[in-house]
């Protein structure tokens, strides 16, 4: 489904960059800082896994009411993002209808709820012929940004 307004979408995303890839690393290696913050805002996380993001930011992945979630955090120990997947049918109305405005034909294969001190947001993972993008989009359906994606290699976790 090339669509123009998807394939204009594609373009201008391709101009916002590409994601850096993250690294795993021991809990010793985050600073403490950084673990202490998550440990005060996430006291029930279960399963707690770190990477290193950017070279400067910790994100703690982990298991929380059930739910798998993420947070971000800098070496300092302020927060800096939480995300939590969601099911496509959870966005809000207007999410959705800015996706359908802007993205005619193509539907997210991934969706996130994402709280920054900033305040809240959807990303979801969009993809036509085999390129992929990150859209980011308000709760009231403004459009915040978009970029490609560099495809992710899948890490093995037992």
């Amino acid at each position: 489904m090339n669509t123009p307004k998807m394939s204009a979408f594609v373009l201008v995303a391709a101009l916002a960059g590409t994601q850096a890839s993250a690294q795993h690393i021991p809990a010793e290696k985050v600073p403490q800082a950084a673990r202490t913050a998550f440990a005060t805002r996430f006291p029930s996380a279960e399963k707690v896994g770190w990477e290193l993001e950017h070279a400067k930011t910790y994100e703690a992945e982990f298991v929380l009411g059930g739910k798998e979630m993420s947070a971000n955090f800098d070496a300092g120990g302020k927060w800096l993002e939480t995300e939590k997947g969601i099911q496509e049918a959870a966005l809000p109305e207007a999410v959705r209808k800015t996706l359908i405005a802007r993205c005619p034909g193509v539907r997210p294969s991934g969706c996130e709820e994402v709280e920054t001190p900033e305040g809240k947001f959807y990303e979801m993972d969009m993809k036509e012929n085999g390129q992929a993008a990150e859209v980011k989009v308000r709760a009231d359906g403004t459009w915040v940004s978009s970029k490609v994606e560099e495809e992710k290699e899948e890490d093995d976790k037992d």
